[in-house]
């Protein structure tokens, strides 16, 4: 009887610990936000990619590789719907040379799409030298002048985007040269962000580095831009140079509303959904997860569900850029394509794609330099991570689960060692009857 219990135990503790993965359901997405609007992009994909705005409905729509490497980001971020990331990173692969030498461009290398398609390479766990049958690592360098600032092949200087992504791409394929990381320290304002459209020189102050009277671009974006720092932060710490990031870091979190979103540009009065999702990442990063959290909050607000969309009820999961095409996508449904320019003058599906791709970057809480390598954080995670504590690339340890996981597993092992322990003295005390 008693070495009969002393099975019953042991089973019972191995099945227990067998059984305790089964519990680490990815309690980060309990409420459904993420799955839900990677659903949404996934319906919305056309051979394969997002499609580009669309003017005339009677044209099918050109696709969209930058957008749909965005929503490559944010499912490989959550180490979940990896057939789909699959099959995205086949497609992107497939179409390298379109999306970083358009058709229209005679001859045009794009440095930022080039070093987009590194990035992505680089997350997919494909081979950055030969992806798609391209060494994009090679194809990134070739784009960096001198001074370590991507250009297009017409000499036009990539924005804060282009040289973050070479950056991170860089880092994760082998190496970033040091000027390339040079460059992008070169332009944090000494504010702590960083502008959109970066400089030839050093920027320093940023107030007074744009007021460049004959460039009407740079004038709309003379102050630290939210999306451009969101990314530079990203870069800095997979580059590891942690101290100019955090800076960065603390001016980011200055620029948060009180309801947790983020303006596309600070003097906006408009909150952006896919720049708070970069935001969110960001701060993330940085260790300011109570922000990040909240940002998160905000943008669950936008987002469609089956109690909030009324008229755009075919569209559930998908996250509104803001309040307005909120109120209008929930009242009058979302205008894919009409003839009618007065109603629909362009694509009014392209910012809920746009939108939708950033913004999920907040639920999983993923740093960039570290997708497809850790695991959206559970809500009970350490509160304090340290991005930097390990090198671009490096494993960085085991997923996190949850604490429901790691509970099981340890009471399945202790019932698993007490038995073993029972077994024995059962077997011992037999041989001394004997």
């Amino acid at each position: 009887m008693m070495r009969k219990l002393f099975s019953i135990l042991a089973a019972a503790g191995l099945a227990v610990a067998i059984a305790a993965p089964a519990q680490a359901a990815p309690a980060w997405d309990s409420d459904g936000s993420w799955s839900k609007g990677v659903k949404w992009l996934e319906g919305e994909l056309v051979n394969g990619a997002l499609p580009a705005p669309a003017w005339d409905p009677a044209t099918p729509a050109d696709p969209d590789w930058g957008m749909t490497i965005d929503m490559l980001i944010a499912v490989r971020a959550s180490k979940l719907e990896q057939p789909l990331a699959q099959a995205l990173s086949q497609n992107i692969a497939a179409n390298v040379d379109s999306y970083t030498t358009p058709s229209w461009g005679a001859g045009l290398i794009i440095g930022g799409a080039t070093a987009k398609v590194l990035f992505a390479s680089v997350i997919s766990g494909g081979d950055p030298l030969s992806f798609g049958g391209h060494n994009m690592r090679q194809r990134t360098l070739d784009r960096i002048d001198a001074g370590g600032w991507i250009h297009d092949s017409d000499g036009n200087g990539g924005n804060m985007f282009d040289q973050s992504l070479a950056v991170l791409g860089l880092a994760g394929s082998g190496g970033v040269p040091d000027n390339v990381v040079q460059y992008l320290l070169s332009q944090q304002c000494a504010e702590g962000g960083f502008p959109l459209f970066p400089t030839a020189g050093p920027i320093g102050n940023c107030q007074a580095s744009a007021a460049d009277a004959n460039d009407d671009v740079k004038k709309l974006w003379p102050e630290p831009h939210v999306d451009g720092t969101a990314m530079a932060i990203q870069a800095l710490y997979g580059a590891g140079k942690k101290q100019q990031a955090d800076k960065a870091v603390a001016w980011l979190a200055g620029m948060q509303q009180p309801n947790g979103s983020f303006f596309d540009r600070w003097a906006s009065p408009v909150p952006s959904t896919n720049s708070t999702g970069l935001a969110a990442q960001a701060l993330y990063a940085g260790g300011k997860v109570d922000q990040a959290s909240k940002a998160a909050a905000f943008i669950r607000t936008l987002q469609l569900t089956t109690a909030n969309a009324g008229a755009a009820s075919a569209h559930v999961g998908a996250i509104a850029k803001g309040t307005a095409d909120f109120a209008d996508g929930t009242a009058d449904g979302i205008c894919e394509v009409k003839p009618e320019f007065e109603n629909c003058f362009i694509d009014e599906m392209d910012p809920w794609h746009r939108a939708t791709t950033q913004a999920l970057l907040a639920f999983t809480l993923v740093p960039m330099h570290r997708i497809g390598v850790d695991s959206p954080p559970t809500p009970s995670s350490p509160s304090s991570p340290s991005p930097s504590a390990s090198a671009p690339g490096s494993g960085g340890g085991l997923p996190v689960t949850g604490p429901a996981a790691f509970t099981m597993a340890g009471v399945g092992a202790a019932v698993v060692l007490a038995g073993m322990l029972l077994l024995a003295l059962a077997r011992r005390r037999r041989v001394s009857v004997r």
